[in-house]
């Protein structure tokens, strides 16, 4: 039964290698939207089929998860033109630095005070500083997270897109950003870059002609190229507590970042891979989605025990400070 309901969710994974399909009727065209494969549905369902105890899974799937996600982790970078984020990611350089730092520090006060798990807090400040459930994947094999850690990351990080996506075009609206100002905010606070377009989108529907969605996309984006530095600083503090614990360092090499970095530069010196930018960025959310599929079945009740709800609450605080804090300084700068 659990082998056949695996199977199962792998195939209804790969729907998310096709858009979906447009009809004219509408009740379809909701139906579809709601059973179509996208990364948060594929852990939720795994979670759900882990919790009632339908599908049980071993070292294989756990490699397989981890492969998937790194895989993805490179083919994103294929969609990522370097000239043109760094153009975009140079004029606010200091603010993206300033974000990132804190999210991290506010992470570390957080863990203490709340006494939340070490390596969920490193899980979270990333998805959170930087581009979500991307660095979550990027991050946690670098840290050697366990499923059940970085399912409650994730899951964190996903419930807090679905809000960040339905909330932040009215709030912008009735704060009257400008298609500049939102951009940035939506940018640097909406976690995944799935949300960030669609929010983007969404806000220059009510103000047409506007180019929220291109600044959305360039700030997301920029932030995204901090995963490489962000991967390799946590790999070297990895080593060092090992070092100073009197232990063997066993924190492999992220050999899987210098990819994404050849990738990203792939895209940038031969820009007829930019014309399959939407075909790759399927290719690689499906991936992602088999992959998350996966990390929620591994996922039980001991284990969720174990990592405890607190971080829940401390990834939401990340995300109310860091949208705070960020709003505020867009407001400063003027449209």
């Amino acid at each position: 039964m659990g082998a056949v309901l695996s199977g199962a969710g792998c195939l209804w994974c790969l729907t998310g290698i096709f858009a979906v399909p447009r009809v004219e009727a509408a009740w379809v065209q909701r139906v579809l939207e709601v059973v179509w494969a996208s990364p948060a549905k594929a852990l939720a369902v795994g979670i759900v089929l882990a919790l009632a105890g339908l599908v049980r899974t071993g070292t294989g799937s756990k490699n397989a998860a981890k492969y998937l996600m790194q895989t993805s982790i490179v083919l994103s970078g294929l969609t990522m033109n370097v000239a043109e984020v760094l153009k975009a990611g140079l004029a606010g350089i200091a603010f993206t630095i300033a974000t990132i730092a804190g999210s991290f520090g506010l992470g570390w006060v957080l863990w203490k005070w709340l006494k939340t798990d070490g390596k969920v807090t490193t899980l979270l400040s990333s998805g959170t500083a930087i581009c979500g459930g991307s660095a979550i994947a990027a991050v946690s094999p670098v840290i050697m997270a366990s499923g059940a850690q970085i399912s409650v990351a994730m899951a964190t990080v996903f419930i807090l897109n679905g809000v960040g996506l339905y909330v932040f075009p009215p709030l912008g609206e009735w704060l009257g950003l400008s298609s500049q100002q939102f951009g940035t905010w939506a940018g640097i606070a909406i976690h995944d870059t799935s949300s960030v377009y669609g929010a983007g989108q969404a806000f220059d529907r009510i103000h047409p002609g506007g180019d929220a969605l291109q600044q959305a996309m360039a700030v997301k984006l920029s932030r995204a190229l901090w995963i490489a530095p962000i991967v390799f600083v946590a790999a070297w503090w990895m080593r060092r507590v090992a070092s100073r614990e009197g232990v063997a360092a066993r924190t492999p090499f992220p050999w899987f970042i210098l990819w994404f970095i050849a990738a990203c530069a792939a895209r940038s010196v031969w820009p007829g891979v930019g014309e399959y930018k939407d075909e790759v960025r399927r290719l690689a959310g499906t991936g992602m989605t088999m992959a998350l599929l996966l990390i929620g079945m591994g996922l039980s009740r001991e284990a969720i025990r174990t990592v405890g709800f607190r971080p829940m609450l401390q990834g939401v605080m990340l995300w109310v400070v860091l949208g705070g804090v960020s709003l505020l300084a867009v407001m400063r700068m003027g449209g």
